[in-house]
């Protein structure tokens, strides 16, 4: 039996929020993993209406799950100060919405520094898990249903690209890139892990 630590220390904290944030941001790499690639096949992409119809229904999930990060960072010490540390600051720190910030998307991509910050985030976030002893999120209806949506959307952008991806490619942005796309929708994160609704994650503790 796993002895719950961070009680110890911060008798106040919900070892709820150590998995619900570990659930909430392995969600969002995924979207944002699917986003980068979609972004690195732009030379080869005609902006269509599908092309706009995916970000679009990209970037309703991203926000509301970039709300709730945000609330629930806000107000836990430990996960606050990874987004402190320059090395491990979460890529939805940085950037809040998907509209509007698509350069900015397609840079990260291609910088691999930006990367490893998000992996070094998400490593420590399921550290701060491992020690709360709850590894299992408590999600409200409501949070399992933006969770579904922002898979799928990740999922529908990944197989767009994938789709206008030239078969046979040796140089440009997409060079040797994989699409992050797995059998199981929602199944993808830096730890192979497998999203405003007005702060859901209180009505889940």
């Amino acid at each position: 039996m796993l002895i719950n630590l961070m009680k110890t220390s911060r008798e106040p904290t919900n070892s709820n929020d150590y998995a619900l944030a570990n659930k909430l941001d392995t969600t969002v790499t995924y979207l944002v993993h699917s986003l980068c690639y979609l972004f690195k096949q732009i030379e080869y992409l005609d902006y269509d209406e599908e092309y706009f119809h995916l970000i679009k229904n990209a970037n309703r999930p991203y926000i509301l799950l970039v709300y709730e990060l945000d609330a629930l960072y806000s107000r836990n010490e430990p996960l606050a100060k990874l987004n402190q540390d320059p090395n491990t600051r979460a890529i939805w720190n940085h950037i809040d919405a998907i509209e509007g910030n698509t350069h900015l998307l397609l840079e990260f991509g291609k910088d691999f520094k930006y990367i490893v910050d998000m992996n070094n985030h998400s490593a420590q976030v399921e550290r701060l898990v491992i020690i709360a002893g709850q590894e299992e999120a408590i999600l409200t209806p409501e949070l399992e249903k933006l969770i579904k949506e922002a898979d799928i959307a990740g999922a529908m952008v990944a197989l767009h690209a994938q789709k206008i991806r030239p078969k046979s490619k040796t140089s440009g942005h997409g060079a040797g890139f994989k699409a992050p796309v797995t059998e199981q929708v929602g199944y993808y994160g830096p730890c192979k892990q497998r999203k405003p609704v007005l702060s859901l994650h209180r009505q889940a503790q």
